[in-house]
């Protein structure tokens, strides 16, 4: 397994990042690709049924939700991205009254394509998602 880490700075309370973050359902707020995200039931084992706008199609099953350390899990079930395998956590981390941390991990086995390659795709999307996620925040 391969694993790739990103982590951004917010200036907001780690309880407003996180009412955005432990919505599985509505990632597609701030994982700015995503055309759509379809909820498939509802709290840990439910299922996210995402369309990237460039038409790739992810199923996503929430393996975990922690309120009181701020942390979600899940993997993908099925994709046409290029993994035979893929766990994600989002953990968001108080870092004073008024900031937090986001750090978000995954663990891979990429699939066809080259691995520093897809590493530095999501290291590039992480960040992104997460500028998008601290954008959210100042609305």
């Amino acid at each position: 397994m391969i694993t790739v880490s990103e982590s951004l700075g917010i200036r907001a309370t780690a309880d407003k990042v996180w009412a955005i973050v432990r919505d599985f359902e509505h990632v597609n707020r701030w994982v700015i690709d995503l055309a759509s995200s379809v909820p498939e039931g509802e709290g840990v084992g439910m299922l996210r049924h995402l369309i990237q706008r460039d038409g790739a199609r992810v199923l996503e099953r929430l393996d975990l939700l922690d309120e009181s350390t701020k942390t979600i899990e899940y993997h993908i079930v099925q994709s046409d991205l290029p993994f035979t395998t893929y766990r994600s956590s989002i953990k968001v981390r108080s870092t004073g009254p008024d900031s937090c941390e986001v750090l978000w991990t995954s663990a891979f086995e990429p699939k066809g394509i080259d691995i520093d390659q897809i590493l530095q795709t999501l290291k590039t999307n992480y960040l992104r998602y997460l500028e998008s996620l601290r954008k959210l925040t100042l609305a």
